[in-house]
């Protein structure tokens, strides 16, 4: 990691209890000179940045105080000028300071993707459609099927070349959020804070399609819209080429090839399913904790892989469900696969759910219908009041990968999500008020307006 830290050292000296910065001639380049901290022990300093892993670079010159805290270029930490250190507050600052170091630490750091199975070629075929050497502004797609991965591939690109750009922004889940109230609206304010323009305000879409178009006009933009659904999220977002400045680059994934038709998109990537080896690859990491399996376990693997029919995600799913089950497991779960010869991957996931505690089964549905996207402790804490046992059954689920969890909020891929309601609405699927959960306003206000609420239904609080 040391190689890593010789384009930012930033040397500050220590009178009494104040850090300032000192002018260090480095080669043909020198720092700037301007007081940056008042008051700020070193470990306070030390405390804040310590995150990054910088802590164990801080030591005192036992001559003159010098403290070598970071290595800094001023051509790469454009927000290290002395104007910008005028009238600022102390701790915006030093927040500036760290998300400018951090920028620049991403793309350097290795990245742990040990899971990511096939990806090399895919990603090397999305660079060479990108051309991010040309000076053009180019929208470019990333078509396929739910749960083949078009969003772990966007999101491996973005973050190896998102510190090229100007601004950059991952919108995610847009067909999701877009069908929210002003949904639209908190997308374009998302990508638009990336400016840091603390008094804009933004309300109405078309104020904000005129604000983006005028502000980012001459800037190198990156943006991703993940999970596209309609042209109307575009129109918003990043109607035409001509929005953006020199360089910039739209990804777009999405699952209705039809869509880029009506869009400005010069080339498209179709994600193919994983090929038989990658299959049994990425099945082999989650059912065997990426193992070699057994021979009694072989050709049982290759037989599961058959029917997931390559789509990382039922491949995920059913390696969780069966890791450190017996081969009668599995075999009972090959017999449902083939009971449809035309299973889809619904029905393929579904052996997961079908295969949990009743206490599981609920939390699942839980955060199918209610809880995506909240954070674990609201949702611990809710269903703790209603008599759950949430702490384990969550962890159940995320070991199992029908949850996602990023550290605070829990997620679910969208076909689990559209899985979960479905059981729900099979319950009756004439009758709202027979079933265990409702989430949509129409079905809530016929419920409540013809005082119809049933003993099936689950209330929260």
């Amino acid at each position: 990691m040391e190689e890593i830290w010789n384009d930012l050292k930033l040397r500050l000296f220590f009178e009494g209890n104040l850090l300032r910065t000192s002018c260090l001639q480095m080669g043909a380049s020198s720092l700037y000179v301007t007081q940056l901290f008042h008051s700020y022990l070193i470990c306070d300093f030390h405390l804040i940045l310590g995150f990054l892993g910088i802590k164990t670079l801080i030591k005192i010159h036992p001559h003159n105080h010098f403290v070598p805290l970071l290595s800094y270029n001023s051509c790469q930490f454009p927000c290290f000028k002395p104007n910008n250190f005028l009238c600022r507050r102390e701790t915006e600052l030093i927040e500036e300071i760290v998300a400018e170091v951090w920028k620049n630490l991403q793309s350097k750091l290795p990245s742990y993707d040990d899971e990511l199975v096939g990806i090399d070629y895919r990603i090397n075929s999305i660079y060479s459609l990108l051309r991010t050497n040309s000076q053009e502004v180019r929208f470019m797609s990333i078509w396929g099927m739910g749960g083949i991965g078009k969003t772990t591939l966007a999101r491996f690109v973005y973050n190896k070349i998102h510190d090229q750009y100007d601004i950059s922004c991952f919108l995610e889940n847009v067909r999701e959020v877009s069908n929210e109230r002003d949904g639209l609206l908190c997308l374009q304010r998302k990508l638009l804070s990336h400016l840091k323009i603390r008094s804009m305000r933004i309300e109405s879409l078309d104020q904000g399609k005129e604000t983006i178009r005028n502000l980012l006009f001459n800037k190198k933009v990156l943006l991703v819209l993940d999970d596209l659904s309609s042209d109307i999220q575009v129109e918003n977002l990043a109607g035409k080429p001509e929005w953006f400045g020199q360089g910039s680059r739209v990804i777009i994934t999405t699952r209705d090839k039809h869509l880029l038709k009506s869009l400005h998109v010069c080339e498209n990537y179709d994600v193919q399913v994983l090929n038989s080896y990658e299959s049994l690859q990425l099945f082999c990491q989650k059912a065997f904790r990426g193992e070699k399996p057994e021979e009694a376990y072989l050709e049982l693997s290759r037989s599961v892989v058959q029917y997931a029919g390559g789509v990382p995600l039922a491949l995920k799913v059913l390696g969780s469900f069966l890791c450190g089950r017996s081969a009668s497991i599995w075999e009972d779960a090959l017999k449902m696969l083939r009971k449809d010869a035309q299973n889809d991957i619904c029905k393929t996931l579904r052996i997961s759910y079908d295969g949990l505690r009743d206490n599981e089964k609920a939390i699942f549905l839980d955060i199918a219908c209610f809880f995506k996207g909240n954070t674990k402790d609201d949702v611990t804490r809710i269903l703790e009041n209603c008599d759950f046992n949430p702490l384990i059954g969550i962890e159940v689920l995320i070991e199992k990968s029908l949850v996602t969890y990023d550290g605070l909020h829990l997620g679910m891929h969208d076909l689990l999500q559209e899985m979960g309601r479905n059981i729900v609405l099979q319950q009756s699927p004439n009758d709202a008020s027979k079933r265990s959960r409702l989430w949509t306003l129409k079905d809530i206000d016929q419920v409540l307006r013809n005082n119809n609420v049933s003993s099936f239904l689950q209330v929260y609080s």
